[in-house]
Parts: structure tokens; C-alpha cells; sequence
């Protein structure tokens, strides 16, 4: 695209000065930009990023819409076009273009024939690499932030998902083994990453430390809950909970041998519920 861009304007320069008053270098990038079909060729640019990609969360469950309409809004923001001019056009005309250049493609694209042109320009460059990965790059912020405020709403989901990477890494290692680790959390991370997992997580949702119990034959996941308090009736392995999904925001969130057995109401299957 800026070669497209550099070669339109080398051309347009050499077009017949139509003499206006003088303005600063800086003015007239800012008025040629205002000129320039950079808004539509964008919106083209946004539109088919939409059309061609696939937009998904893993961690965000039922709210893959607001993903999406999130994505869109932070899109629709003429802040974000304004942020993309500063940092990719307006440099890049400041290099290339002496100030009485400037004037002359100006004047050109006030007649008739400038005006042809910039609606062709608008055709050449939309979709054009440099736009597609600034997008992208705005795209995957406001993916990010949509996540965080997801998971800060719902810290559970966050916690659920940890769990059961790291029962899934545990499993792993025991059909290698043909043993569950005896030991405590901080010790389990030298025996599963990065064989069995890459990253192990160490705390929940709620920025508290996981427990980990094993005895060999099984192997038990404990998280805090909201409370950050550990219930006594559930630090051993085989402990039973009077019911598998609760309304107490503190309740423990309790992860054994390949299922929980405490959790959340919110995390009820809808086929459950």
C-alpha cells in the first residue's frame, strides 16, 4: 500500500500549482488526509476482516456475541483510524513530500480528474497488508479486553478451565507413571511442564493458590472460592460434598479424579439446569 500511496503522489506532484496561501508542512498532510480516500479503503479493510474470519473465545463461553459486538465497536471508533493515520500516513508523507509538493496534489485533487483518481486509490488499497495488520493488532486488543472483563465478572470459569488443564496434565502423566504425584502444588510443576502441560496455573479466579492433594491412586484439586478460605471437611481425598453444584459464593470449587464434585450453580450444563 505505500508504495501504491508514494507512486499516486510522485504522480499527482508533477500536476500544475493552482496558487493558494501558504500553509505549513503539517497543514497540508492534514488536509490532504482529509482529501485522500484512507476512511473508505479502512472500512473496507474492516469489512473483510469480518467476512473472513472466525470469531471465538475460549474462555468466554455464552458471550461470544458480546465478543464480536465488542470487536466491532472498538472498530467503529474514528479514534482508531485518527491513531493509524498518526502512525502510518502522516510520517510517511512527511518523508516523501516537500511542502510545495504537497500544494501541487492538493490542487490536482480538487479537479475533476484528482477526484477520479482518489476513488480509484480507495479501490487499490483497501484490504492491503499494512491496514490488515494494524487491524488485526486492534482486533486481538479489544479480544483481550473482552476477556478480561469476562473473566473478572465471572472468575469461576477462569478457575474451572485451570482446573481442569491441570487435571487433564495430571492424567496425562499418570498413564506414563501409572501413579498420581504424592506431593504439593509447587511441587508439581517440575513433574508436568512442559511435558504434560506448558504453563501450569498456580492460582484461581480470585488470586488465590490451588491445593493439590495426591495419594497415588488419586488425586484431588482444590480452589478457595471467593472467600480465599479453604473448608476443613474437604482437604482429603474422598471427602464427600452434600451436593454437586451450590449457591454459596464461597463454597470451594472441588475438582477429583477426573470431575468435580463442588462447583458453582452458574456452571450447571443448561441440560441440568
Amino acid at each position: 500500500m505505500r508504495r501504491a500511496l508514494i507512486l499516486s503522489l510522485v504522480l499527482l506532484a508533477a500536476a500544475s500549482s493552482f496558487g493558494e496561501e501558504p500553509k505549513t508542512k503539517r497543514a497540508l498532510i492534514d488536509e490532504l488526509l482529509q482529501i485522500l480516500p484512507w476512511k473508505r479503503s479502512m472500512d473496507r479493510s474492516v469489512h473483510d476482516l469480518f467476512a473472513r474470519r472466525m470469531w471465538s473465545c475460549s474462555d468466554c463461553g455464552d458471550d461470544q456475541d458480546e465478543v464480536r459486538a465488542r470487536v466491532q465497536e472498538r472498530l467503529s471508533d474514528p479514534r482508531i483510524y485518527d491513531a493509524y493515520l498518526q502512525e502510518v500516513y502522516v510520517p510517511l508523507l512527511e518523508a516523501s513530500f516537500t511542502a510545495d509538493q504537497l500544494r501541487e496534489t492538493l490542487a490536482f485533487l480538487r479537479t475533476k480528474s484528482g477526484q477520479r483518481l482518489g476513488a480509484l486509490l480507495s479501490e487499490l488499497t483497501a484490504g492491503n497488508e499494512s491496514e490488515g495488520r494494524w487491524i488485526e493488532a486492534a482486533v486481538e486488543a479489544a479480544e483481550a479486553e473482552v476477556k478480561r472483563d469476562h473473566l473478572a465478572r465471572h472468575p469461576w470459569k477462569k478457575t474451572m478451565a485451570d482446573m481442569r488443564w491441570l487435571a487433564t496434565a495430571l492424567e496425562a502423566r499418570a498413564t506414563d507413571t501409572n501413579e498420581y504425584p504424592i506431593a504439593l502444588l509447587d511441587d508439581l510443576e517440575p513433574m508436568l511442564s512442559p511435558t504434560y502441560i506448558k504453563t501450569m496455573p498456580k492460582v484461581d479466579g480470585w488470586g488465590t493458590p490451588y491445593r493439590y492433594l495426591g495419594d497415588g491412586d488419586h488425586y484431588r484439586i482444590i480452589s478457595a472460592g471467593a472467600d480465599h478460605r479453604f473448608e476443613p471437611k474437604l482437604q482429603s481425598i474422598g471427602s464427600v460434598v452434600a451436593s454437586l453444584y451450590t449457591d454459596d459464593p464461597d463454597a470451594d470449587i472441588v475438582y477429583e479424579d477426573g470431575s468435580f464434585i463442588q462447583a458453582p450453580r452458574e456452571a450447571r450444563p443448561p441440560q441440568q439446569q
